[in-house]
């Protein structure tokens, strides 16, 4: 449409703020408000109950790292959400000659499949897929995450990494400084049993049900971070593992442990396929040229 942004006529499902300069994903918002509540109050009760003794009885440097810590978890979550997944450009119209309904192709010696999606009228690269709650193709897709409330793609997958991570080392830090105050209360002045726990409840009542909580979502979030160094090390994605991809085929993406962790960590920040910001256009495509405004793969052959 002449005249008008992209942002104002995007058909994807997408949230769109501040004019285009910021985008989510789809969907509803719920899942996205409680992961506030599972990181941000434990670390305000933390602040209120903990902090103050930790600074006085151990060293200001604990509560200094802890603020820098919750801060980091903030930042690495909206910035995992607020940021383009990798939304591969879709067609505005279907091409005049249909073409094969998938193209098979060599990447890297190993034949896969193009497979031609109706809603963006463009063959899928491999590792892009379609996500129902977006409505958009995103290259390498890995999963739509509801607690972010946006997909992981090739994009933002590095962000997801940094929030998973983080808020890892964070639970982990809560936990162990909630324990800390745990036992030096229980046993402060010779105290033992019922005085302790009832000391501790009439003295400091939050620090408990803080080490309860955080060490449930402790183990949650150290199962994710687990999991997802394991998909590094194999060169997967979460899509990929759930839907068995490789079970009967060679993994033609993976680089060996070592250099999958070394090309995830030093690889240069993808460039955006869209830019909610341009003007509208409206693009034609033909069965020959479908490909051409995919992302480029390396060693790619397509086979007849």
């Amino acid at each position: 449409m002449t005249g008008k942004k992209k942002y104002e006529t995007w058909p994807g499902k997408n949230h769109i703020f501040c004019h285009g300069r910021l985008m989510a994903g789809g969907g509803s918002r719920g899942w996205f408000w409680f992961t506030h509540v599972l990181f941000i109050i434990p670390a305000v009760l933390f602040s209120v109950d903990v902090c103050p003794w930790l600074a006085r009885e151990i060293s200001p440097a604990v509560v200094v790292i802890f603020a820098w810590l919750t801060l980091a978890c903030v930042v690495f979550f909206y910035m995992a959400a607020f940021s383009d997944p990798g939304i591969t450009p879709r067609q505005a119209t279907r091409p005049k000659k249909r073409g094969p309904s998938i193209l098979k192709i060599d990447v890297n010696g190993v034949r896969l499949k193009m497979k031609f999606c109706e809603t963006c009228n463009i063959y899928r690269p491999p590792r892009t897929s379609h996500c129902s709650v977006c409505d958009n193709c995103i290259d390498r897709f890995d999963h739509h995450c509801p607690w972010i409330g946006n997909c992981i793609g090739k994009r933002n997958y590095h962000l997801f990494l940094l929030f998973v991570f983080t808020i890892t080392i964070q639970c982990f830090y809560v936990l162990s400084f909630s324990l800390v105050k745990i036992v030096f209360m229980a046993t402060k002045d010779g105290r033992s049993g019922i005085d302790s726990f009832t000391y501790i409840w009439a003295d400091s009542p939050l620090v408990i049900p803080i080490a309860l909580f955080m060490f449930i979502v402790t183990i949650l979030v150290c199962s994710l971070a687990s999991f997802h160094l394991f998909l590094i090390a194999t060169g997967q994605t979460t899509y990929e593992k759930l839907k068995k991809v490789y079970k009967t085929q060679q993994n033609p993406f993976t680089k060996g442990p070592l250099m999958n962790f070394v090309h995830l960590l030093f690889q240069p920040w993808s460039p955006a396929y869209i830019h909610l910001l341009d003007e509208d256009e409206t693009t034609r495509v033909t069965t020959e040229n479908a490909t051409s405004a995919v992302p480029v793969i390396d060693s790619l052959e397509v086979i007849s």
